[in-house]
């Protein structure tokens, strides 16, 4: 798993860009460029579960389609912290890309360097229900998590996850 690079859209990326926020038509060609270039796994950890304004849905849709993409969703709960739904990329995307939900935290804002990852099982029978970054993680192995006895199984990977399915990072 060493191989797997990560491509930010930070500040410095901005700045060059010169505009707010990324055109899906741009991401259309990023995403190409990173399959030209031979990727496993392209996650997008972006929301998209709003229609473009400029109506570049349909190129980011057929990029989507070409590539192997992970698109972000997000998991919803009620005030009680109880699950209620996935908020999922609109149709246009997820008809043509698989998603998993983004909820990579850190545990104190002292912190910074340690993140955890929550795995809630009650999720994880939906469609999309696992993080977006055991999606990749499985993805880039050709298979698919499983989470039994609060351990997190991915290929020949074991994961135990602490009482609350976490793990951290």
């Amino acid at each position: 798993l060493d191989q797997i690079p990560l491509v930010t859209i930070d500040d410095r990326f901005f700045d060059e860009y010169g505009k707010y926020p990324l055109r899906r038509a741009d991401l259309a060609k990023i995403i190409l460029n990173l399959k030209a270039l031979g990727a496993k796994v392209i996650c997008v950890d972006l929301f998209l579960d709003l229609p473009d304004a400029c109506g570049d849905d349909r190129l980011l849709a057929e990029a989507v389609e070409q590539s192997p993409v992970l698109l972000a969703s997000r998991a919803v709960f009620d005030k009680d912290g109880r699950f209620e739904d996935i908020r999922y990329p609109i149709p246009l995307l997820r008809q043509n890309g698989n998603s998993g939900y983004v909820n990579l935290t850190s545990p104190s804002s002292s912190l910074t360097f340690l993140s955890r990852l929550r795995i809630w099982p009650e999720i994880t029978a939906q469609e999309g229900g696992w993080p977006i970054a055991v999606q990749a993680v499985s993805a880039y192995l050709g298979t698919r998590p499983a989470l039994k006895d609060n351990v997190l199984h991915i290929g020949s990977l074991s994961i135990p996850l602490d009482h609350f399915g976490d793990m951290y990072i």
